[in-house]
C-alpha cells in the first residue's frame, strides 16, 4: 500500500514536470514565431518602400530632365530655323551667320585635282586649294591670294609657271592679285617664296636657284641663272624684266 502511494506520488510529480516541459517548449516555439513575424514586418517593408520611392523620385528626375531636353530641342529647331530663313537672301561675305550655307567653286590650273568643290559659305581660296590637294609642282603661287573670301560659282585659276601672266578684269574674283609694277626681286638674296615672285618661278624651280646660289656663290648676271637646271632663254626672258642682282 505504501508502496503504491509512493508510486502515485511520483508519477504525478513526473507528470507536472512534463506538462511544464511542454508548455515552457509551446511558449518557446510561439516567441520565436511571434519574433521572425516581428522582424518580417518590421525590418522587410522599409527597403521595398525605400526603392519604390527612389525609383519613383529617379523616373521623375528623368521625365523632367527629358521634358527640359524636349523643350531646348524646340528652341534650338525654331532658331535654326529662323537664322536659315533670315540669311537666305546673304551672300558669301554675310554668310557666317548661317552655317547650314553651302557654295560651290571651281579650282582650275596648276593645283592636284582641279575641279568643282562644295565648301561651307565664307570659305576663303586657301580652303578651296587644300580641297584641290593644293599646288602642283609647276604653279606659281605667289600671286594667289589666300584669305579672298570666295562666292558662288566663282573660279580660282592657279597660273603654271610657264603660263604667261593673267590680267585680272576689274572688279572680278580671282585668286591673283593685282595692282601696278611689282618691286624687283635680288636672285641673290630673295628666299624661295620671294623667288617665286618671279614670273615662269614655282615652288620647285625657286628651290633649285636657291641651292645652286648656296653652292655656287651669288649669281654676277641675270644670264648665269641659266646654269640652274629648268632654266632656259624661255623662262630667263619672263624672268628678265623683275629680276636683279
Amino acid at each position: 500500500m505504501l508502496i503504491d502511494e509512493t508510486f502515485e506520488s511520483v508519477r504525478d510529480r513526473a507528470s507536472r514536470i512534463e506538462a511544464r516541459r511542454a508548455a515552457l517548449i509551446a511558449l518557446a516555439l510561439v516567441a520565436v514565431l511571434l519574433l521572425i513575424a516581428a522582424g518580417r514586418f518590421l525590418l522587410s517593408p522599409p527597403p521595398d518602400v525605400l526603392l519604390i520611392e527612389r525609383a519613383s523620385a529617379s523616373d521623375s528626375a528623368k521625365d523632367s530632365s527629358r521634358g527640359e531636353r524636349g523643350s531646348a530641342d524646340a528652341e534650338d529647331g525654331d532658331v535654326v530655323s529662323e537664322s536659315s530663313e533670315g540669311d537666305a537672301g546673304e551672300d558669301a561675305y554675310g554668310a557666317s551667320s548661317n552655317k547650314r550655307a553651302r557654295i560651290w567653286v571651281h579650282v582650275s590650273g596648276a593645283v592636284r585635282n582641279p575641279g568643282v568643290y562644295e565648301l561651307p559659305a565664307g570659305s576663303r581660296v586657301h580652303r578651296a586649294l587644300e580641297a584641290a590637294g593644293g599646288f602642283s609642282e609647276e604653279a606659281a603661287s605667289c600671286g594667289v591670294n589666300l584669305a579672298r573670301v570666295l562666292t558662288d560659282g566663282e573660279q580660282v585659276h592657279v597660273p603654271g609657271a610657264d603660263d604667261p601672266p593673267l590680267t585680272p578684269e576689274a572688279g572680278g574674283p580671282t585668286g591673283l592679285a593685282a595692282g601696278g609694277q611689282a618691286a624687283p626681286v635680288n636672285v641673290n638674296t630673295a628666299s624661295e617664296e620671294a623667288l617665286q615672285q618671279l614670273p615662269g618661278v614655282g615652288p620647285a624651280l625657286a628651290k633649285r636657284i636657291v641651292e645652286y646660289r648656296r653652292q655656287h656663290g651669288p649669281f654676277a648676271r641675270i644670264e648665269d641663272l641659266r646654269g640652274v637646271s629648268g632654266v632656259g632663254d624661255k623662262v630667263l626672258a619672263r624672268m628678265r624684266p623683275r629680276a636683279t642682282v
